[in-house]
């Protein structure tokens, strides 16, 4: 059994032993607390810890780009109530332009260990897959706009993820 994790360096032993158990060389925080891997080659997950919280480790991933009109807004805000929310996730959207859906997660990381950040962020790749495929549904005009999530289950861990850097 894993030792948790705590200490001055904790975060960077943390993300070691993320890598080690995604199969990864190595994934190390930039200077702002940083880092990013992608599954599949489609999908980024944003790893950051703090912004106003240094006891948060943030999970943020881009869904793709958005129309901002009224009916996707409004399934979007329907979808971050409590009992709709999927494993703990928010969506937003972005400040950039053209803006993008963000799925975003706040863990207490202090005390994980590398398995339990393993299986949030395995978690957290399946709702933003289940999320990819109902946006791309609503695309195609095949989902309806405003329909709570169901997300299926996660999906087996990725043994391709790439660690890339991000800059906030």
């Amino acid at each position: 059994m894993q030792r948790p994790i705590d200490g001055t360096d904790a975060y960077a032993v943390l993300l070691a032993e993320l890598a080690g158990r995604l199969g990864l060389a190595c994934l190390a925080p930039d200077a702002s607390g940083t880092c990013a891997i992608r599954f599949g080659g489609t999908l980024t997950v944003n790893l950051r810890q703090g912004w106003s919280d240094p006891q948060a480790l943030w999970l943020v991933c881009s869904l793709g780009p958005i129309e901002p009109d009224a009916a996707t807004c409004l399934a979007l805000l329907r979808s971050n109530l409590p009992w709709r929310q999927d494993a703990g996730t928010m969506l937003g959207i972005s400040d950039e332009t053209p803006p993008r859906i963000l799925l975003s997660r706040a863990l207490h990381w202090r005390g994980m260990d590398g398995a339990a950040l393993a299986a949030s962020l395995e978690a957290f790749v399946g709702v933003a897959r289940a999320w990819c495929e109902r946006l791309a549904g609503d695309a195609q005009g095949t989902a309806p706009h405003g329909a709570p999530a169901a997300p299926p289950a996660p999906r087996a861990r990725e043994q391709d993820g790439q660690a890339a850097w991000f800059r906030a």
